[in-house]
C-alpha cells in the first residue's frame, strides 16, 4: 500500500490527462455494459476519478475510493469543476473496504487491480458490499496465459512502476469471481495501443529502466511479441496491453 502511495502521489495529475485513462470510448463502454440507473455506486481505485465521473451522470451517488490522498484531492477538485456534486471521495483499501454489507448497487474497478496484493480478497469484499442482485464491473490490463511470457511482461511492468503487482490472467479472474458467488454476465478483451515513451515518462521511470523496457519490447519474441505487437520507432514506438472487462452479478 505504501509503495503505491509513494509512487502515485507525485504523478497524480498526469493520470487526469492520460489518454489511456481518459479515453471516452472506453468510459462509455462502462455505462453500456453496467446499464446503471440511479442508486449508489462504489468506484474502487478511482485514481483521477474518470470512472466515477462517468457513472455520476447515471446514478444518485458515487463513492470514489483510493489509498492515495493526492488522487482523492484531484477527484474532489475535478468533480467540483464538472459540477458533479454527487461524487464523494473516500480513502479506502480495496481489500478491506470500510463499508457495510450490501451498501452498494454496483461496484466498478477500472485499471487499478494490477496494484492489488490479493485480488481474490478484493473480489470477496466486493461480493460483501454489493447488494443481492447488484453488479461488479472490473476492467484491467490482463496477463498472458503462457507463464514465461507473463513473467517477462511482469518484469517490464515493475521496471516502469515498482508499485505494480501483476496483470492477472483471465483464467484467474474467472476463478475468483465464480468462487466468490458471482455469475459472469459480460466478458470483453481488447488490445489497446500505448505509446511506449509516454507510458514510461508518466511514471517518471529512470533512464536505465526505460532503456531496458524499450529493448525488451522491441526485441520481444513468441507469446510476448504476439501480446505486445510492437511497431514504430523512437518517440513513435507503440505496443499493446490487453484490456479485460468483466461484468459479474
Amino acid at each position: 500500500m505504501r509503495t503505491a502511495q509513494s509512487q502515485f502521489g507525485p504523478v497524480a495529475s498526469a493520470y487526469l490527462t492520460s489518454g489511456v485513462h481518459s479515453n471516452e470510448a472506453s468510459l462509455r463502454r462502462l455505462v453500456e455494459v453496467a446499464k446503471p440507473s440511479g442508486g449508489l455506486v462504489l468506484d474502487v481505485g478511482t485514481g483521477a476519478g474518470h470512472a466515477a465521473f462517468t457513472f455520476a451522470r447515471h446514478v444518485d451517488r458515487v463513492v470514489a475510493s483510493d489509498i492515495t490522498p493526492s488522487m482523492l484531492e484531484i477527484v474532489e477538485a475535478e468533480a467540483a469543476a464538472r459540477s458533479l456534486g454527487n461524487v464523494a471521495p473516500c480513502y479506502a483499501d480495496a481489500e478491506n473496504l470500510p463499508f457495510g454489507t450490501g451498501s452498494f448497487d454496483g461496484l466498478v474497478c477500472r485499471l487499478a487491480a494490477h496494484h492489488f496484493e490479493n485480488p481474490a480478497r478484493f473480489v470477496a469484499e466486493a461480493r460483501r458490499v454489493v447488494r443481492r442482485g447488484g453488479w461488479l464491473l472490473v476492467v484491467d490490463n490482463v496477463g498472458i496465459e503462457d507463464p514465461a511470457a507473463d513473467d517477462e511482461l511482469d518484469r517490464i511492468e515493475r521496471l516502469r512502476d515498482p508499485s505494480h503487482v501483476r496483470n492477472w490472467t483471465e483464467t484467474q479472474w474467472r476463478g475468483w469471481l465464480v468462487e466468490s458467488g458471482f455469475e459472469l454476465a459480460t466478458i470483453d478483451r481488447l488490445p489497446k495501443p500505448i505509446n511506449a515513451v509516454d507510458w514510461l515518462e508518466r511514471m517518471r521511470a529512470g533512464a536505465a529502466a526505460q532503456a531496458d523496457v524499450l529493448r525488451t519490447i522491441t526485441g520481444s519474441e513468441g507469446w510476448l511479441r504476439d501480446y505486445l505487437r510492437p511497431h514504430g520507432e523512437g518517440a513513435h514506438l507503440t505496443f499493446h496491453l490487453h484490456e479485460f472487462l468483466v461484468l459479474a452479478r
